[in-house]
């Protein structure tokens, strides 16, 4: 309604910005102890997309995480730069400010351009830090039902 994308929605376009070679992660974390937070990453001619995602079925615990994460396979000689999108109740969201205007169930123009605004990604600069000849580590915090996406250029 109204054209205002959704979370869903910016999720996907996160997806389609990724490549389309799924990168094997270690450990699983679909299978760790950590039952709530699930990170997979994705390269592309470009780039590489590392996902994290901190998910659990609503009203069960879920509490925010914190991923220290190693990218092996990037020479010393190469330049880096890590960008960050969010998509989480303050980011590429905007219900909240829906909320916030009182729930209108008709939107003036200025509301749809304010809402489509709000829901817009934005990428920010995330520091990173050479370990190794080949490797790179950042650190993430991912709140509780969101979605990181950490894209490697």
């Amino acid at each position: 309604r109204y054209g205002i994308p959704k979370p869903n929605y910016r999720a996907f376009q996160l997806l389609h910005w990724s490549g389309d070679k799924l990168v094997e992660t270690t450990p699983n974390t679909m299978l760790s102890s950590n039952e709530t937070l699930g990170v997979f990453a994705v390269a592309g001619e470009s780039n590489t997309s590392i996902f994290l995602v901190n998910w659990n079925v609503k009203s069960q615990p879920i509490t925010i995480q914190t991923a220290e994460v190693t990218v092996d396979g990037f020479p010393s000689s190469s330049f880096v730069k890590a960008t960050e999108y969010r998509i989480d109740d303050t980011h590429a969201n905007a219900y909240p400010l829906w909320v916030s205007m009182g729930k209108p169930a008709y939107l003036t123009p200025n509301q749809v351009a304010q809402l489509k605004t709000a829901s817009t990604l934005r990428g920010t600069s995330l520091p990173i830090q050479r370990i190794s000849a080949d490797s790179i580590r950042f650190t993430v915090s991912v709140p509780a039902y969101s979605v990181v996406n950490v894209i490697l250029s």
